[in-house]
């Protein structure tokens, strides 16, 4: 009787210090010199997929698309470039579907650099969102 008391108390705390399904990280303009953004995550679980979001908040006229130069780095060091393009959104603000369905090559530290090019100067900063969608199912 006195595991099972323990068990359950203890239950809430192991249930919130578990690892997150999701994390968010924003970088203001002005901690991204020359309008680059660099975000880290972990991606461990090569048996998982994840996806992955832009957003950004812009103070001022925005009618074109802003083009982000990103460049993935894996914990080996291995590089992968695109340009993408993150459109207008309604009233400034913008949350944009990057990628989905990442598999993760390898397990560890990744990064991923952007580049915004051509922003106005109400242009408020980049954040991403990582989502961890769980162990792959196999047929």
């Amino acid at each position: 009787m006195k595991g099972f008391t323990l068990t359950i108390l203890l239950l809430p705390f192991f249930v919130c210090c578990s690892n997150p399904d999701s994390v968010d990280f924003f970088v203001p303009r002005g901690n991204a010199p020359g309008d680059v953004y660099e975000f880290s995550f972990e991606m461990n679980d090569t048996l998982s997929s994840y996806d992955f979001c832009f957003y950004t908040l812009v103070d001022c006229e925005w009618t074109e698309s802003i083009r982000l130069d990103a460049v993935w780095s894996d914990p080996s060091g291995r590089r992968l470039a695109e340009t993408v393009y993150l459109v207008p959104g309604d009233n400034g603000r913008r949350t944009e579907n990057y990628r989905s369905a990442v598999v993760p090559s390898v397990p560890g530290l990744w990064s991923l650099r952007v580049r915004a090019a051509d922003v106005c100067d109400g242009f408020r900063g980049l954040g991403l969102i990582c989502k961890h969608n769980g162990t792959r199912q196999t047929p």
